[in-house]
């Protein structure tokens, strides 16, 4: 599922963007559909898996928010409590897999997309006024960020 490794062996290819950059352009597009990513074969970086992971997160979580704000007719913090009872699993293993894959890469283009990435994510999410991913992003953050002390 995850990309190619990059050759050492012509060390000035280390650092080459190519066409990573191109994730950046897909936010707020769909997702990649696991049954198809794994009949095709094709593999994507973890930029690309972030990013699809993220939307789906990001969605689904609109969707849910918006229906717990006006079938509950919460508002504020019992919003978002409510909503963390239900998306905190989900939440949980996303975060993982971040912490999990930064453990383990030294693809620092890889991550500073991841970066941009979860930027771009936070403005979305404000541009759409649901709150509830705040915690979740800002935590996404902290993990990426530190991966260059």
């Amino acid at each position: 599922m995850f990309g190619p490794r990059v050759s050492l062996r012509d060390r000035s290819e280390v650092y080459r963007l190519g066409d990573r950059a191109d994730v950046l352009t897909q936010v707020g597009q769909g997702g990649l559909v696991a049954s198809v990513v794994e009949q095709s074969g094709q593999r994507y970086m973890v930029e690309a898996i972030l990013r699809s992971l993220e939307q789906e997160l990001m969605d689904n979580s609109c969707s849910e928010y918006t229906f717990l704000t006006e079938f509950f007719n919460v508002r504020g913090d019992h919003a978002n409590a409510l909503f963390m009872s239900i998306f905190d699993a989900a939440l949980e293993a996303a975060t993982k897999f971040v912490a999990e894959f930064l453990e383990s890469t030294y693809d620092a283009v890889g991550v500073l997309i991841c970066i941009r990435l979860n930027h771009l994510h936070q403005r979305l999410m404000q541009q759409r006024r649901v709150p509830c991913l705040d915690p979740h992003l800002n935590e996404m953050a902290l993990l990426l960020w530190p991966k260059y002390d």
